[in-house]
């Protein structure tokens, strides 16, 4: 994924702010089911970098995703477009919901 959009009006974003925007994507991509969509809100996300972003793109791979009693963890690694730099970890809750009307 690639943000368009600025943080602050008229200035572009830094690397880590380009990634730190972006791994707030970790919760849906590691704790959504093809059956069920996403059952769970974001409650924390964690960055681990290795080394600065370079470019304009991350890319995702889902790793990790376990749940129990309506709590989950995810992680997902991070890639730029000359490989790894670093993971995303999140912790989410289970979200009820509505049934339909």
């Amino acid at each position: 994924m690639s943000e368009v959009r600025e943080l602050v009006a008229g200035v572009p974003l830094t690397p880590f702010q380009r990634v730190a925007v972006a791994a707030d994507f970790c919760s849906p991509f590691a704790n959504a089911s093809r059956d069920k969509g996403l059952a769970y809100i974001n409650t924390d996300v964690t960055v681990y970098l290795h080394r600065a972003m370079v470019g304009d793109w991350v890319g995702f791979e889902s790793v990790n995703h376990h749940a129990t009693d309506g709590v989950a963890i995810g992680e997902t690694w991070l890639y730029d477009r000359e490989g790894p730099i670093g993971t995303a970890t999140c912790a989410a809750l289970a979200q009820k919901r509505l049934p339909p009307k």
